[in-house]
């Protein structure tokens, strides 16, 4: 759900890339084309996915239930289920060429996300795009490189867990009401009818009104119950029973779930709040200084 909603604006990828359209493009209709393509690919995807993890269960004998996701599923489960195919070094070639065109093409709508509000800043306006979006991403490389050390996965386990989900769940309630109830419905149904020539359908409306806010307050509700429930820790590879990485430290699904340490839990909380307390903080600066939510 929370991937979903960061695929569809959290990350802010589709709106910029939206903000190149034509005035009159008919973006109802690139909604649902998008949508759909997007859908239909992650079908695809689950289908090539379990049948290789079907294919790793009858071959290993490792259940696919007990099968983790994240970068274990990617680097620990695909590629054991890869090396026993015939040809595998074919099939690990193209495994890999296939995880790298993945992560490039999703750096295309994330980097996008990232120039396109610093290009409306006077400081940035003068500077190339082509500038800006070197810096951008050396800068990001720079930020990932920790992650290549012998704690990298800790630190991406840590990163993945905090620094997306709830935030953009955040963000997502963020936008319906800003867009349906500060700027208003019917105004931004106006903008709809003025590009593509026809108002919205009334079931657009509720869901920008009251099923998506709804929705998304729920699911935002049962994370952080989830997230206060069950302590998040992370996935350390501890190897097969057989040849365990330390002695007697091995289990049948190669790895054992481990609690992140109290500083790494006060990471956390910062990294999940630093997205989610400018909104509130501005709110309130523009209200105090006689404004209102429409100039944010």
């Amino acid at each position: 759900s929370s991937g979903i909603n960061a695929e569809y604006g959290g990350f802010g990828a589709l709106i910029c890339f939206g903000s190149y359209n034509p005035t009159k493009n008919n973006c109802t209709r690139d909604a649902f084309v998008i949508s759909l393509i997007n859908c239909g690919t992650s079908v695809f995807a689950g289908v090539v996915v379990y049948s290789v993890l079907g294919f790793r269960e009858a071959t290993l004998g490792t259940p696919v239930k007990d099968v983790e996701g994240g970068p274990g599923l990617a680097f620990i489960a695909y590629t054991t289920a890869v090396a026993e195919m015939p040809l595998p070094q074919l099939w690990s070639a193209m495994f890999f060429f296939m995880m790298v065109l993945l992560a490039v093409d999703s750096e295309f709508g994330t980097i996008e996300a990232c120039i396109g509000p610093l290009q409306d800043y006077r400081l940035f306006k003068k500077i190339r795009k082509e500038v800006l979006c070197l810096v951008v991403c050396v800068a990001l490389c720079l930020l990932g490189l920790p992650m290549c050390t012998r704690a990298g996965l800790y630190i991406f386990t840590l990163w993945d867990s905090f620094s997306v989900s709830i935030p953009l769940l955040f963000i997502g309630i963020a936008q319906c009401i800003a867009v349906s109830w500060f700027y208003g419905l019917e105004r931004f149904s106006a903008d709809i009818e003025y590009m593509t020539g026809g108002p919205p359908n009334i079931y657009w409306k509720l869901c920008w009104k009251w099923f998506s806010p709804a929705l998304i307050t729920i699911i935002l509700l049962a994370s952080i119950v989830k997230q206060c429930l069950q302590p998040a820790g992370y996935s350390a590879y501890v190897g097969c029973l057989d040849y365990p990485n330390r002695p007697g430290n091995g289990t049948e699904g190669w790895v054992e779930t481990v609690p992140f340490t109290w500083w790494a839990q006060i990471l956390a909380a910062i990294m999940v709040m630093l997205p989610v307390l400018p909104m509130p903080i501005l709110a309130v600066l523009s209200l105090l200084k006689g404004g209102s939510f429409l100039k944010l």
